[in-house]
């Protein structure tokens, strides 16, 4: 029977992280009523869980306007209902995409690390082309040195570095100018980031913005995580373990942990880790008939 449940992932210190709706035996649910459920929800992602009975859950990710390929948040948010079920215990999984699949660990703590492919990263953008769009000036998008680019490790986010976080946390974008240049350069969000966290044991601290699939912001971002720690590697900025922290403008602090494998070159492998909060059973936003 199918069962809606609303998660908290990436949460920090059990509080915080970023909401996600999470259907588990979503069985005999076409596209059309995975859209209509996760218009419903309202959140910026909500998972169907299909395979369960079979031992090899397969995951589709709907926000309220369209599927998405991968969700970070939401695959945390998938893992940790399934385990507070029961129905998976801690170790490596195969998890199955709309295409191909991926590897999760949930460890004995539950953590869920979600592995991510290997970065790509698109044309390095002129900054004269971005900076109206946040409403911020040229000089604001170069003052690092670091390069606007559009990196994947799943999904495609625009990098954008900013000098601070008072900077970063000012920033007010224009959402029509930006779905627009998203599209346009078929990506799907901006995720602004700065060297400056609030907690110096942390790398940086994020905002992310994805109106072109009716997300004006989010409190937090695993897909773009990993680009992020992929963007940060190959400009110098190495670490053995990158923890990123998002969400304080929204009012709910999140935390994201990223481990990259590679050498000198680009990754070759990016694996995003958090924690889930208790998740909270909603079965009356489901189609009556299930």
């Amino acid at each position: 029977m199918m069962r809606l449940f609303l998660q908290q992932a990436y949460t920090e210190a059990g509080h915080g992280g970023n909401g996600a709706g999470v259907v588990v035996f979503a069985e005999g649910m076409d596209e059309a009523a995975m859209q209509a459920v996760a218009r419903d929800v309202g959140l910026s992602e909500t998972a169907f869980v299909t395979g369960l009975s079979e031992g090899a859950p397969t995951i589709r990710y709907f926000t309220p306007v369209a599927e998405v390929d991968l969700c970070g948040h939401a695959t945390v948010a998938a893992w940790t209902v399934m385990a507070h079920l029961g129905l998976v215990q801690p170790g490596r999984h195969r998890q199955g995409l709309r295409e191909g699949d991926i590897g999760v660990t949930l460890d004995d703590s539950g953590m869920v690390w979600m592995e991510q492919k290997a970065p790509a990263f698109g044309p390095i953008l002129d900054p004269v082309r971005v900076a109206p769009i946040l409403g911020l000036s040229v000089r604001d998008l170069t003052a690092t040195g670091l390069p606007v680019q559009p990196v994947s490790t799943g999904l495609m986010d625009i990098m954008v570095p900013l000098p601070s976080r008072d900077l970063l946390e000012a920033v007010t974008p224009d959402f029509d100018a930006m779905a627009a240049f998203n599209n346009a350069t078929d990506t799907v969000g901006f995720h602004l980031f700065c060297l400056e966290p609030r907690d110096p044991s942390h790398t940086a601290c994020c905002r992310n913005f994805a109106p072109r699939y009716g997300i004006d912001e989010e409190s937090a971002t695993g897909s773009a995580s990993g680009a992020l720690a992929a963007c940060l590697w190959v400009n110098g900025h190495r670490r053995q373990r990158y923890v990123f922290e998002q969400g304080h403008a929204m009012g709910s602090p999140s935390r994201m942990d990223v481990i990259l494998i590679g050498g000198n070159g680009v990754p070759t492998g990016v694996t995003v880790g958090g924690y889930g909060g208790t998740p909270v059973e909603k079965n009356r936003l489901l189609p009556p008939s299930s």
